[in-house]
Parts: structure tokens; sequence; C-alpha cells
């Protein structure tokens, strides 16, 4: 919504989003246009080389863009954007930032063997979502729906860096976003710069 709502406006003209590939694993794209936006729609519990489009976005001559991250991802473009040997560009072209709640994310290959050891295909997954009050992951296919308790993932397949991570709500986001907190049906939004 609100992404949409900034390129309809002007206020970004390209967006370096988190879409999904045919196994339900996270494939980051530029969107350029506003329709585009809603590809990145929904949770994906593992993470894609999402800045590693930055450099494209730039040379595609878009000077308003908009990422969408993890915390760790919004991170790593703060730490590009003040990085003295890097251009003005990362910092001045980035309008906005967008920070998901996260707490934690998965390694694609482990995940995908916790999927199959539940009897849950990759490829036949519609949507996840994350059970925040029963603490279980929820997968959707066109027949079933699966729950995995999030201590048996954690366990499993959890990305060993996340253990050390402390900044659940993308703290240097412009806008932090996430359902963690928040009532069923709504989300929680944290303005966190003017930019924002």
């Amino acid at each position: 919504g609100l992404l949409w709502l900034a390129m309809e406006n002007g206020l970004v003209d390209s967006s370096i989003i988190t879409d999904k590939d045919d196994n339900f694993r996270p494939s980051p794209m530029i969107a350029q246009k506003s329709q585009d936006i809603f590809k990145g729609v929904g949770y994906k519990p593992s993470q894609g080389p999402l800045l590693s489009l930055l450099g494209e976005a730039i040379n595609k001559e878009s000077v308003d863009i908009a990422i969408v991250g993890t915390p760790c991802q919004i991170q790593a473009l703060r730490k590009l954007q003040n990085h003295p040997a890097f251009d003005y560009e990362a910092y001045d072209l980035v309008s906005l930032a967008i920070g998901t709640f996260c707490f934690g994310t998965y390694y694609n290959q482990l995940l995908k063997m916790v999927f199959e050891e539940f009897g849950v295909k990759s490829s036949e997954i519609n949507k996840i979502i994350t059970d925040k009050d029963n603490f279980k992951m929820k997968i959707s296919s066109d027949s079933t729906v699966k729950e995995i308790s999030l201590n048996y993932l954690y366990e499993k397949a959890i990305r060993k860096a996340c253990f050390s991570c402390s900044d659940y709500t993308a703290s240097f986001a412009d806008l932090s976003i996430g359902k963690f907190g928040s009532k069923d049906g709504w989300n929680t939004l944290i303005v966190r710069t003017k930019r924002g």
C-alpha cells in the first residue's frame, strides 16, 4: 500500500523488492511500475541478494529508489551509503528504505529439507505466514495447510548470524513495518526519519 502510493505520487521511480521464484525462494527484482510492487507482497522466510540490484537500478537512470528489506539488509544499505569508497549515488539516489520486522531468516536449502520432512513441496506453496500467537509457520498449498513450530525451524534451518542480531524492527530504515505486536488484519508502522 505505502510503496504503491509512493510510486503513484512520484515520490519514488523504482523499488527494489523481493519476489519469489517457482520454488518459493526469494528473488529480488526492480519494480518500475506501481502494479509490479504487488509481486513483492507477502512473507518470504529466506533472503535474496537484494542490494545486488542497486547498481542496476542506478544504471536504469532511477533517481528516487525505494528499497524494502530485512533489518540486516537495511543495515548493509546504510553501511554502503556511508562508506567512503562508494560514490554519492548510493546515498543520494535511495530515497526511501523500508524495513520489515524480522525474527530470523532461513537458509534456503535447509528450509527446503524441513519442508520436505513435513510433506511440503516448495513448488506447491501458495503462501507462508507466521502465526505470532502460537509461534508457528503456516504453509499453504493448493490442498493443505501445514504448521511447523518456529522453534523447530530455528533449530534446523535458521541463519547462524540471526542468533547474534538484536535489530528485529529495522531501526536503520526510514519506515519499519510488520505484523508482530499488531491486531489481526493490521500492521505496526514505525516512522523513523523525516524521509519516512
